[in-house]
């Protein structure tokens, strides 16, 4: 072939190649602009509602099953239930009971049935609720990217159902667009039509023409009227034209203007006829779970010549869970309540409704700069109009919750809403242009302990993964000292939903004894801290509480770190039972043991008695030990009233001895410090310093005249028999005798004047309590029998 030939073949194939690889770009190119309008694009309201008429462990009954199926994630949650004071007092309103109001838990569909209208879930539900306190389930729409590509809105709470927007993505949410949930939560007060003297009532019927219709809140008690709140709803304004109370939420709602002519002089009954503040739910988001509320509707102005205005809404619920959320342009998430209506005629006007809640599970943002969330309550309604009438209270804020600390240029709006004014037609009136006793709402705030509530499968603990079964047994034997009893590698906690047990509870329980044995924690607080838990103890020192998000391994040495201490004296030796379990902030665990057996053998004294006897106008003391560690000595202290001790004397003790050794000490001239009774205890101190106390024992001074028993036990220590002596009664009375683990061993019965013998002889050698009663007087004696 000639050379030109060859050249030309050449640049044909090359000619080819190229337009093969330009088709190939061009395909490259479509497939990646079909794959990139994958990412779905939302707008308008994507949630599906229905009314909840039945729980089940795993599954509800609902209204309607129309657009839920298998596979949907959706949010079950309980809207109202609480129960307020229905006193006509200021009291008017106020919690009494929250019941189960606010719960609520994330769940995963696994069956529908369009028959029956059941919903079964993928797991248990975790949480209680309570029908009659309006449940709904929320259909939430999970997208692997989502583009919100038009506003995006949520029904509003209609009584029954709506109020909230809950999306979620397992990768980007893009807001191109906004999100609002203003004005969908709690509904505010209506007006009345008609006038009546309604005094300074808290509690009317909306009939009676007393008082508009209070805001709508947490607690049910549909169209009561006057100014008391109803729970975080606004008080109705009272006759004669009173304001309506703003909402509440996070803060306190604002109260209500007062009504016509309350600046007349005499004219009190007129004064302060404004609507009271929706109360604040602010606690109830500040704890370890949170609940989760709509905003309080605002009170209803009073109204009877036409005005037909009603107060404002409060502002709903925002959910957004996402691994990145990205802003594009500047954007809002809103949940504001709105302002209510301004009136030109002689009325009162509405409260404002307050500001709703927004819930921010995002791992990162960006440009948060460009996004805007508000969440503030609503300005109370004007009144314009030639006299004075009541204007509306403002709304509370509401709050925002985040996963992690929102970005500081992230710009939050969570004011209060401004009282309405009463503005006179005309300009010298003494009240225009005044708030006329109406006040604004207090802010709302931005919180950052947001964990959402998933049902999940319950963790298992295992407290002695070395052997087979759950439990373990630990020995306690150093008396003062705390001493934990797990080992760290011996844990194991399993949580098949992650590794993060987000706002895990760890409690552990000693159910035993008395105040001078607890559970103590090893590590400082700072330590804690920097693992993310706290550890909180109940005022009993019996019960630790473990909380807080960390890894499972950090739990485990936390939870290795929770010692026993027992400082009493005289303790009992029965096994103390301590019990453990985990909550991972969904479920709870199975309950674990550990089985804590108490050796008196290393205890620096082991006591077998304290006595105090009247000898002459002396106190007589005796007191034995069975053994002795280090011990220094006896003091003895008494006290006129139980509570404060005096030193009265000491006394040497042995430092080191295993056998039963009696001490005594006499107390002269007892008798003339008191005329009734005296208290004696021992100050047992060893010879590094540490100190105990016995028991305290009280000497009657005149047994025969204040029905005092003196029961004496003898020999003691005994072997054979123990002979019971018992005086202080008039007729025969039970004589018991118990074990260190206080079981029963034997019963008799002493007459008075009468001296009874107990077989001891076949009894197992250790330490007995015997111990009687008669009226309200009880005496024991601790004898050691060998």
């Amino acid at each position: 072939m000639a050379l030109g030939q060859q050249l030309q073949g050449r640049l044909a194939l090359n000619n080819r190649l190229i337009r093969i690889i330009v088709a190939g770009a061009v395909l490259l190119a479509g497939i990646i602009g079909v794959l990139n309008t994958l990412v779905t694009q939302i707008s308008g309201t994507v949630n599906r509602y229905t009314a909840v008429t039945a729980v089940g462990s795993n599954f509800v009954n609902v209204a309607s099953v129309t657009g839920f199926a298998a596979g949907d994630r959706v949010l079950l949650i309980q809207m109202k239930g609480s129960s307020i004071s229905q006193a006509d007092d200021t009291t008017y309103g106020t919690l009494t009971d929250l019941g189960n109001s606010g719960v609520y838990e994330l769940c995963n569909i696994a069956s529908v049935s369009n028959g029956s209208k059941k919903i079964t879930f993928t797991r248990p539900v975790c949480k209680s609720y309570t029908i009659s306190g309006l449940v709904q389930l929320v259909r939430v729409p999970v997208y692997t990217d989502v583009e919100i590509k038009g506003t995006l809105t949520g029904q509003a709470w209609n009584g029954s159902t709506g109020g909230i927007i809950a999306v979620e993505a397992s990768g980007t949410m893009t807001m191109k667009a906004h999100i609002d949930a203003s004005g969908i939560g709690f509904r505010g007060g209506s007006f009345n039509g008609s006038a009546t003297t309604g005094g300074l009532t808290y509690i009317c019927d909306v009939n009676s023409g007393k008082g508009g219709i209070k805001g709508e809140g947490i607690a049910e008690l549909p169209f009561a009227g006057c100014r008391g709140k109803m729970a975080n709803g606004g008080g109705g304004g009272n006759d004669h034209n009173g304001g309506g109370g703003g909402g509440g939420n996070w803060g306190t709602g604002g109260i209500g203007g007062h009504g016509w002519l309350s600046n007349t002089p005499g004219q009190l009954s007129d004064t302060d006829k404004g609507g009271r503040g929706g109360q604040s739910l602010r606690a109830l988001y500040e704890s370890v779970v949170p609940r989760l509320f709509l905003g309080g509707g605002g009170g209803g102005g009073h109204q009877n010549n036409g005005a037909s205005y009603e107060a404002s809404n409060g502002g709903g619920i925002v959910i957004l869970i996402a691994n990145t959320l990205t802003v594009s342009g500047s954007r809002a998430i809103r949940a504001y309540a709105p302002d209510a209506e301004d009136i030109t005629i002689n009325d009162g006007a509405g409260g404002g409704g307050a500001g709703g809640a927004v819930l921010l599970d995002i791992q990162s943002y960006t440009n948060p700069q460009n996004l805007t969330i508000d969440v503030s309550g609503g300005d109370g309604g004007t009144v314009t109009t030639a006299d004075q009438h009541g204007p509306g209270g403002g709304g509370a804020g509401g709050y925002v919750n985040t996963t992690g600390t929102l970005p500081g240029t992230v710009n939050v709006i969570k004011a209060g809403g401004l009282a309405g004014k009463f503005i006179s037609t005309n300009s010298s009136h003494p009240h225009h242009n005044t708030t006329h006793g109406a006040a604004n709402g207090q802010d709302g705030a931005v919180i950052s302990n947001l964990v959402i509530q998933i049902c999940s499968a319950p963790p298992t603990l295992d407290l002695n993964g070395a052997q087979a079964g759950t439990d373990r047994q630990e020995s306690y034997s150093q008396f003062y000292e705390a001493r934990s009893f797990i080992l760290p590698a011996d844990v194991q906690i399993q949580d098949t939903d992650d590794t993060e047990m987000e706002a895990a509870t760890v409690t552990i329980i000693n159910p035993e004894d008395g105040s001078l044995e607890q559970l103590e924690m090893m590590l400082d607080a700072s330590s804690l801290a920097s693992m993310g838990i706290q550890a909180q103890r109940e005022a009993s020192g019996h019960v630790m509480h473990l909380l807080g998000e960390a890894t499972i391994e950090q739990y485990r040495q936390v939870l290795a770190a929770v010692a026993y201490k027992n400082a009493s004296p005289a303790p009992t030796f029965s096994p103390r039972l301590i019990q453990v379990t985990v909550d991972d902030g969904g479920n709870q665990s199975n309950t674990a043991f550990v089985t804590l057996n108490l050796d008196g053998s290393n205890f620096p004294v082991e006591w077998v008695y304290f006595d105090v006897q009247p000898s002459g106008s002396d106190a007589a003391l005796t007191w034995a030990t069975a053994s002795e560690l280090n011990s220094d000595y006896f003091e003895v202290e008494r006290s006129g009233d139980g509570r404060n001790f005096e030193a009265r004397g000491r006394v040497e003790a042995a430092g080191v001895s295993n056998e039963i050794l009696a001490y005594q000490f006499r107390d002269a001239g007892a008798a003339r410090a008191a005329s009734g009774s005296l208290f004696y205890r021992l100050r047992q101190v060893d010879v590094d310093g540490q100190f105990a106390y016995s028991s305290t024992v009280e000497l009657m001074l005149s047994p025969e005249n204040a029905g005092g028993l003196t029961l004496r036990v003898f020999p003691n220590p005994a072997t054979e028999e123990a002979r019971i002596r018992l005086s202080g009664i008039e007729q025969a009375v039970a004589i018991q005798v118990l074990n260190v683990s206080g079981q029963t061993v034997w019963n008799g019965q002493i007459e008075p004047g009468q001296e009874l013998a107990v077989p001891v002889g076949g009894w197992n050698p250790g330490v007995y309590i015997f111990q009687t009663a008669s009226g309200v007087r009880r005496v024991f004696k601790k004898v050691v029998v060998r």
